[in-house]
């Protein structure tokens, strides 16, 4: 088993907020990219939990960003190959390579083992705050049109 695998699956048991699953949520390859733009109702930062329903029954790890949600996951069945996947709004895509997510990336983007409280939701917002109270960009109330 991968460290990413581990780092998911030990962060998983921690996580209380649950979205329930809904198929609409799965792009049909595996991958959930209609999850990235679901409202939570958390705030930033917060993170949530969602299991896949049987036979797959995988975990998958979401944390709210000011763009939408960035959901890490079991590629396959109860993490078999080690693989963690992820979908994230396209607005930071550049941030996370193809391909799996390493067990640092992983740990960087949902928080540390310690705690959440510098995860990639607080850090895009402390970017998006910093940027709006230095004049670089305009506060805007609705969400981007683009949150894929």
């Amino acid at each position: 088993m991968s460290n990413a695998i581990k780092t998911l699956q030990a962060a998983f048991d921690r996580i209380e907020n649950v979205v329930e699953y809904n198929e609409e949520f799965n792009n049909g390859t595996g991958y959930f990219d209609h999850l990235v733009t679901h409202e939570t109702g958390l705030e930033v930062g917060q993170r949530f939990k969602m299991i896949t329903p049987m036979p797959n029954n995988r975990k998958v790890i979401g944390v709210v960003t000011p763009v939408g949600n960035a959901v890490f996951f079991e590629r396959y069945t109860g993490g078999e190959n080690g693989i963690v996947a992820r979908n994230i709004p396209s607005s930071f895509s550049g941030i996370f390579i193809e391909g799996s997510v390493s067990e640092e990336l992983l740990s960087m983007a949902i928080g540390s083992a310690e705690g959440y409280n510098r995860n990639i939701g607080h850090m895009l917002k402390a970017v998006v705050c910093k940027a709006v109270g230095n004049g670089f960009m305009e506060a805007k109330a609705e969400k981007p049109a683009d949150l894929n």
